[in-house]
């Protein structure tokens, strides 16, 4: 799980992937918009790093993020909540 090194993801997204996977740590907008699988929203909020890397950055949370932590606004609360307990 999180194996990164086979995706071009841009450093800083890194850890704030890696922190809300594995503790439910909310993420940035951008991120929140890629997991929520918002993909209007996450073009809108991506710097010029981010948006090269969204293909990366959506192969990433479908093959390597839990599952149930990714795919809807509800899911990701869900997920987040999860911890929060």
């Amino acid at each position: 799980m999180y194996d990164c090194k086979h995706y071009s993801i841009p450093e800083h997204l890194v850890d704030g992937l890696i922190q809300y996977g594995k503790h439910g740590i909310r993420t940035g907008s951008f991120l929140h918009a890629v997991l929520c699988d918002c993909l209007s929203e996450a073009i809108a909020k991506a710097d010029p790093h981010s948006l090269a890397a969204i293909h990366d950055l959506v192969l990433f949370v479908h093959n390597e993020m839990p599952v149930g932590s990714h795919g809807s606004p509800e899911k990701v609360e869900t997920w987040m909540q999860t911890f929060a307990d």
